[in-house]
């Protein structure tokens, strides 16, 4: 299984969970968990990925082919995240490196959007 960043970096993951309604900073939020070997990346190389907005524009998750009845495979599971720019938890264990993103909630984008309204009001007022 495969996680593929917009920067084309790319890794071998173990599991991947997405939660549509994780509580995190008093909202409740889109979140995205993943778990890959630290065999090959690192801390620091995961961290600096999760620290950049654009890598974090679009994440794929390619999964594993599912058999069909006849034992042939069949579709490859393949889930897209956009957005993800809420940077959380990075830890090691086991040789497992784990990671936790976070995409903000329709309740944020509407405030940061208001805010931006209002500002831009008092800004045009204000000439």
């Amino acid at each position: 299984m495969k996680i593929i960043f917009a920067n084309d970096k790319e890794f071998e993951y173990i599991d991947a969970y997405s939660l549509e309604r994780d509580f995190k900073d008093g909202y409740t939020r889109p979140s995205l968990e993943i778990r890959l070997p630290i065999i090959q990346t690192s801390y620091n190389e995961i961290a600096e990925i999760l620290n950049d907005f654009s890598a974090l524009k679009t994440i794929t998750l390619i999964g594993e082919p599912t058999p069909n009845e006849d034992g042939t495979y069949g579709e490859t599971p393949t889930s897209i995240f956009k957005d993800y720019t809420i940077k959380g938890k990075i830890s090691v264990e086991d040789d497992i490196l784990t990671f936790k993103i976070y995409r903000l909630s329709d309740i944020e984008i509407e405030n940061r959007e208001a805010k931006e309204a209002i500002d831009e009001l008092l800004i045009t007022m204000g000439r």
